[in-house]
């Protein structure tokens, strides 16, 4: 199957977190590489390579950063037939899944807690080492998960991005925006 591009431009990606300077490994060009070629440059260059613009997360590969990309366009064709949660990729949507699967294979050493996702184990382990590897870069409050990082951010910039559809009411966290719209419900 064809990927679209031209043959030159296949298997190439452009590294988006170094600017176009000498002191880089790239310049921030874009590189050509054979897929010979591809695992060998990988090894020299860090996995963190593309950078998303709005939030500022690495990500290894420029289709990572796609499919990333849909997290915020707010657009989530894939829908969850159990819970009706909608989410941004068909991938996310197979790994929610799992959630509803009640297999939950991935258990911590230390309190025998379970999970269904690894990741979600690997966060928890956090909880017994205490280590917040996700730092503001305002205050240096720390924090387990980028996400909640993100969250935060919000207190610094005033940005309120979740609005009531009723009354315009905005809020800094969707959370707050459901509990209000169950203000509209009240009989």
């Amino acid at each position: 199957m064809e990927s679209g591009y031209p043959p030159s431009e296949r298997g190439s990606y452009v590294d988006q977190t170094k600017p176009s300077d000498d002191k880089t490994p790239t310049g921030g060009q874009m590189l050509t590489q054979s897929s010979n070629q591809a695992a060998s440059t990988r090894e020299h260059i860090s996995s963190e390579t593309h950078l998303c613009i709005i939030c500022y997360k690495s990500l290894s590969t420029a289709g990572n950063l796609m499919r990333h990309m849909l997290t915020h366009s707010g657009v989530k064709e894939h829908k969850c037939i159990i819970c009706y949660k909608s989410l941004s990729t068909a991938g996310n949507l197979m790994r929610h899944m799992l959630t509803h699967s009640g297999d939950k294979p991935h258990k911590c050493s230390i309190c025998d807690k379970s999970f269904s996702l690894s990741d979600n184990l690997k966060t928890h382990m956090l909880t017994h080492t205490g280590d917040k590897p996700h730092k503001c870069s305002i205050c240096e409050k720390g924090f387990t998960t980028s996400s909640n990082l993100s969250s935060h951010m919000k207190t610094h910039t005033g940005d309120k991005p979740h609005k009531c559809n009723i009354c315009e009411k905005v809020f800094k966290h969707s959370s707050n925006l459901s509990r209000h719209m169950k203000t509209h419900t009240r009989y």
